[in-house]
């Protein structure tokens, strides 16, 4: 059930999906609720709003798709809007043996309220991997927004002082996104930026992955708006035997020649 600490009428999160997505499967194997929170804080207070499983859509028990449809969702203490949510989306994909990996892909846009907002928004834990040797990818993009034409500060508040942070294994991190500090525009002004690590293809892990998650935590000043979107992906290497074979081939390419 989709929860939000407010006593305004509750707006309903439809799951949406593509045409080969059925609702069949009770479950996803090693995910639990929630599937993503959103939580916002700041001088006026704070509250949350968070989507259980049951909100979402599957396909086979292997993907999960959730999608914010209905208008804005105020967070509230209770009394005052912290902030809004004006779109959310969330797909998680459990270990597929026909792809060789796990996915979470996470998108959103948000409103700070009256005050300067710190933000957390935090994907549900895919556990139950157990994969060596694994190899991980991480891709995502960023915007800020003047929203009261006094400019705006995005400002990273992970660990290593990015936006967005990919867990492995609890709380280990492969990889943070967007860690050059503070963005700022100007009054009346939009900006945003993407970043991929690696830049290509795949990078190790450097362990055995169990489970893996996704968050993204920043201030954003008053008024303003911030939008993010991001893909998690964790993968098994490729096989020894088709790694031999594409050097075989290579080097029978290269005797023909």
């Amino acid at each position: 059930m989709n929860t939000f600490e407010t006593p305004v009428s509750r707006l309903k999160a439809v799951a949406v999906f593509v045409a080969t997505l059925s609702a069949a499967a009770p479950v996803l194997a090693g995910t639990g609720d929630p599937i993503v929170s959103f939580w916002a804080g700041n001088s006026e207070g704070a509250g949350a709003f968070t989507v259980d499983l049951s909100d979402a859509q599957f396909n086979n028990g292997e993907i999960v798709v959730w999608n914010l449809i209905g208008g804005p969702v105020d967070i509230t203490d209770g009394i005052s809007t912290i902030a809004t949510i004006t779109s959310a989306q969330l797909t998680l994909q459990a270990f597929s043996e026909s792809l060789g990996q796990s996915l979470i892909a996470l998108s959103f846009n948000v409103e700070a309220g009256a005050a300067d907002t710190e933000f957390i928004i935090s994907s549900s834990l895919i556990d139950s991997l157990n994969i060596p040797g694994a190899l991980g990818r991480v891709t995502g993009t960023y915007s800020v927004t003047d929203g009261n034409n006094n400019g705006a500060t995005l400002t990273g508040l992970q660990n290593g002082g990015g936006l967005y942070s990919a867990f492995y294994n609890g709380s280990n991190t492969f990889n943070e996104l967007f860690t050059d500090g503070a963005y700022n525009v100007g009054a009346s002004a939009s900006d945003g930026d993407a970043q991929d690590i690696p830049n290509v293809g795949f990078s190790p892990v450097g362990a055995t992955v169990n489970d893996m998650s996704s968050q993204w935590h920043f201030m954003l000043t008053a008024g303003d708006l911030a939008g993010g979107t991001s893909n998690y992906i964790i993968r098994i290497p490729a096989p020894a035997g088709l790694a031999l074979m594409g050097v075989s081939g290579l080097i029978a390419t290269r005797r023909r020649r």
